[in-house]
């Protein structure tokens, strides 16, 4: 399976070869040279296509399934190349939005730093200086390092057993399947960054939406597809808009949230944008425009919003750091003074 970047590559050198004229059996022997380190994906597309099949089915192997399906869209509408171009596009804003949701590690990061070089203080620095002052002439916070660092040094071994063990047992749960979905539910009970994470998974979710319908996809197929693109605790707001749709109905009506229950998925995720936009596209019947036009306005906003999030994390963070690392000298400080008057 390729990478995003890989993805985005190929969907933009593809929709170029296309565009220029090039028949899609040359194309795909140009992408063995493009794109080496999947040669033998290029080659076997080759043979495919010289034996009648379709592009969706080379890149079955590769793309994600809701990509193919679109693709496959395109090929059935005759628009390959247009589609091709608006997954190079839809991989840009996806880029962007990682980026920004990639941010939350810097506020978790500084508090890890200030807690090592706080244990590194007590470990460390300060027995070293409560040996110079003697034993028998240091307490509270000093005897305390001596006595935290002895019992580092004496049981060194099972220390490290134990870390390691810990450290192993989290890799191995985050391999699980159920890891991911757990993750997302926890991250996204925290106020404010969930909503600033629906704003941005959403408004990358809309640009999905709106490229199927373009292929010729239909809306409930397009849902469908598309769905897995978002946090597993919000497509079960897609998914009732889907189940709406199967019964008939109306688009207006199923994404209506001021008629829905408090506890109801579409209430508690659907940004006030998308339902704007599905309200708009039941009137005019172009729902690949209005979700193109609210796609970068939620975008916008969730940057707006990670971004305030994270500064008030950050203030936490830098408190905790500078408190992990200042408690500790300042104690050490205090004590030193104290020791030298019992000397």
């Amino acid at each position: 399976m390729m990478k995003r970047n890989e993805i985005k590559l190929s969907s933009r050198l593809l929709a170029g070869f296309l565009a220029a004229g090039m028949p899609l059996s040359e194309s795909l022997e140009r992408m063995k040279l493009t794109m080496p380190a999947h040669k033998l994906l290029w080659h076997n597309g080759v043979l495919s296509v010289n034996d009648g099949r379709a592009l969706s089915e080379v890149m079955k192997e590769a793309w994600p399934p809701s990509l193919v399906e679109v693709l496959k869209a395109g090929e059935q509408a005759g628009q390959v190349e247009e589609v091709l171009r608006g997954i190079y596009d839809a991989q840009l804003i996806e880029d962007d939005v990682m980026g920004q949701l990639a941010k939350i590690y810097y506020p978790l990061g500084m508090a890890f730093s200030g807690m090592i070089v706080g244990l590194f203080f007590l470990l460390q620095v300060m027995p070293n200086i409560a040996e110079a002052l003697g034993r028998d002439k240091v307490a509270g916070i000093m005897l305390f390092s001596l006595t935290a660092k002895d019992y580092v040094v004496e049981n060194l071994y099972m220390l490290g057993i134990s870390i390691v063990g810990t450290l192993a047992a989290i890799v191995f749960g985050m391999t699980r399947p159920g890891f991911k979905p757990w993750a997302q539910t926890v991250i996204l009970k925290i106020p404010f960054l969930n909503k600033a994470i629906a704003d941005l998974r959403f408004g990358l979710w809309a640009r999905y939406v709106a490229l199927c319908v373009k292929s010729g996809l239909g809306t409930r197929e397009s849902l469908m597809i598309t769905e897995r693109t978002l946090p597993e605790p919000m497509r079960e707001a897609i998914q009732r808009i889907s189940s709406d749709l199967a019964k008939n109905v109306a688009l207006e009506t199923t994404v209506n949230t001021d008629k829905l229950d408090d506890d109801d998925p579409r209430k508690q995720w659907l940004p006030f944008f998308i339902t704007t936009a599905f309200i708009t596209a039941a009137q005019t019947g172009r729902l690949d425009e209005s979700l193109e036009r609210v796609s970068p306005e939620l975008i916008w906003q969730g940057t707006r919003r990670l971004g305030q999030v994270i500064f008030v994390a950050q203030l936490i963070a830098i408190a905790m750091a500078a408190g992990m690392i200042v408690t500790p000298m300042a104690a050490m400080l205090i004590e030193m003074i104290a020791s030298t008057g019992r000397i």
